[in-house]
Formats: structure tokens, C-alpha cells, sequence
């Protein structure tokens, strides 16, 4: 094709060819210029509280629901759900997940079965301080479980709405 790659892809490609592992190799890893004044986000896994298996899946499914529909405004940048999912296997702290991704704000959660129902807890933390903007928890019945993202988007987009204005001001 006649394409070049670049010197950092050269690195992680030798890195990887000698061996190191991926965490090592994330490290290594700058992150991406900053192009837009907007805030960037990074929505990452929620957690399974419950340790059960079947709750795995659907861990992944809210914050990949999540991700798709506040991709939908224009007032800030959304990190794709396959970093997020590689920078949560390394880190779970909110200001590494910060450099690594180049995120301002992270939206983190977790998932819990109680009895009745399932039990999500929610919080949008901005990265260069480690402090909660913005946290909630919501109860959904098993079948209303696939309504969670919307009211969670509802919830946390004033929050979203107001640290993008100010950014912007800033």
C-alpha cells in the first residue's frame, strides 16, 4: 500500500515481538493529542459485585449500551468501549484511566443482585482530580434491566451538560 508506519507503532510492534505483555506495552503508549475543546469520556466496564457469571455479560452490555447512546452528543468526545475495556484490565483508578486514554471524565459502575432485583450503582468522576460530579443508584426488576442505559443517560447528562459548558469557558 505504500503506507509508513508510525515510529510508535514500530515500537509497540517490536515491544510486542520481544515479548512484553500488554499491560507493559498500554504503558508505553502516549495518549492522543487533544483535538476539540469538547470533554472526552470513557465509559468503562461496569463491575459484577454479585461474582455471578451470568451477570458478566450484561456488565458489558450497559456500559456498551451507554458509550453508543451518549456517543449520540455533540457537547463531548466518547472513548470507544474496546479501550476502555483493554485500559480496565490494567487500572481501575480514574486519573490513570485519565492519561491512558486521554479522558477527562469517566462514567464507572456496578452491578448488584439483590433478591428482587438487580441494584446499579453509577458515577461520572473527573480524571485529573479523582472527584465524583455526579452519582446515582437505580433498581430495575430483571425484566426492566434493558431500560437501565436510558435512564442513566438521563440522569448523568445535566452533569455532563455543565462540565462541558464550563470546559468550554475555560
Amino acid at each position: 500500500l505504500g503506507i509508513k508506519a508510525s515510529e510508535q507503532t514500530e515500537q509497540i510492534y517490536r515491544s510486542i515481538l520481544g515479548g512484553e505483555t500488554a499491560a507493559r506495552v498500554i504503558d508505553k503508549i502516549t495518549p492522543p493529542a487533544r483535538t476539540n475543546e469538547r470533554p472526552t469520556l470513557a465509559v468503562m466496564p461496569f463491575q459484577n459485585m454479585s461474582r455471578e457469571p451470568d451477570l458478566d455479560m450484561l456488565c458489558q452490555g450497559l456500559a456498551e449500551d451507554i458509550t453508543c447512546g451518549l456517543g449520540r452528543f455533540k457537547l463531548f468526545s466518547v472513548i470507544d468501549r474496546f479501550s476502555s475495556s483493554e485500559v480496565a484490565k490494567v487500572t481501575s483508578d480514574a486519573m490513570e484511566i485519565g492519561k491512558r486514554l486521554g479522558a477527562d471524565l469517566v462514567v464507572q459502575g456496578s452491578l448488584q443482585r439483590l433478591p428482587d432485583k438487580l441494584r446499579m450503582t453509577v458515577s461520572l468522576v473527573d480524571t485529573s482530580t479523582r472527584t465524583q460530579k455526579w452519582s446515582g443508584q437505580f433498581g430495575f426488576t430483571a425484566a426492566d434491566i434493558l431500560l437501565a442505559p436510558d435512564k442513566i443517560m438521563a440522569a448523568v447528562l445535566p452533569s455532563l451538560n455543565s462540565q462541558a459548558e464550563s470546559s468550554l469557558l475555560e
